[in-house]
């Protein structure tokens, strides 16, 4: 899938984090906003369960939705740096990155 931006992804789930335990009215549009940030990711279905659930007024059920969501979303950033993760944060003297092993991969 298409990764999201964490800045913008992070934030506005913890303010639907807060909206969803107040059961305030902004919630929709706030999950709305969400949904749309995330179509074409690791998240899409379950933000389009948590838009439907604020919108029938599911508060318990969304606020577990968001869990879930927030959980899925950490386990494709994690997937998806595994292998930025796996090298050093200095490059080398000739301006590539070596991994945290020492060794590069075979052919470089």
């Amino acid at each position: 899938g298409v990764a999201a931006d964490p800045a913008r992804i992070v934030p506005l789930m913890d303010e639907l984090a807060a909206l969803i335990e107040d059961m305030d009215p902004e919630t929709e549009a706030k999950a709305e906003e969400l949904k749309r940030l995330l179509v074409r990711t690791a998240g899409a279905s379950l933000a389009a369960q948590l838009a439907r659930q604020v919108g029938g007024f599911e508060f318990e059920d969304a606020e577990a939705t968001l869990s879930q969501l927030r959980d899925e979303l950490a386990e494709s950033v994690c997937a998806q740096s595994a292998a930025i993760r796996s090298f050093d944060r200095w490059p080398t003297s000739n301006g590539r990155l070596v991994p945290s092993s020492g060794r590069l991969p075979p052919g470089e």
